[in-house]
């Protein structure tokens, strides 16, 4: 019998952000609060602004949770779905100005 073991993998956080995402993430990769990850790059930013320099260098270096193609593909699907809303209102506005012209003739 093999154990598949399941790898946790650190993203930069695109729900739970103020920033950049890098709280959230360390947050959720560590089962922690996000709001004490936050509290501790505070805490750090008094110490001669290590907490920023620390922050920026995740930045750059944690990449950014996947799913943005997912979010696109939902957007484009809207705004599909908007326009066609928005040609059949147009349609039948045309109709109605149509037929109100009929009648007055």
């Amino acid at each position: 019998m093999t154990e598949e073991k399941k790898y946790k993998k650190l993203y930069r956080s695109r729900t739970d952000r103020i920033i950049a995402g890098v709280c959230g993430g360390l947050a959720e990769y560590s089962n922690a609060d996000p709001v004490f990850i936050r509290i501790a790059f505070l805490i750090l930013m008094f110490f001669n602004g290590l907490g920023v320099l620390v922050y920026l260098v995740l930045i750059l270096i944690i990449p950014l949770e996947p799913g943005l193609e997912v979010k696109v593909n939902r957007e484009k699907k809207i705004g599909e779905m908007v326009r066609g809303v928005k040609n059949k209102a147009k349609s039948l506005m045309n109709e109605f100005k149509k037929d109100k012209e009929n009648k007055e003739e």
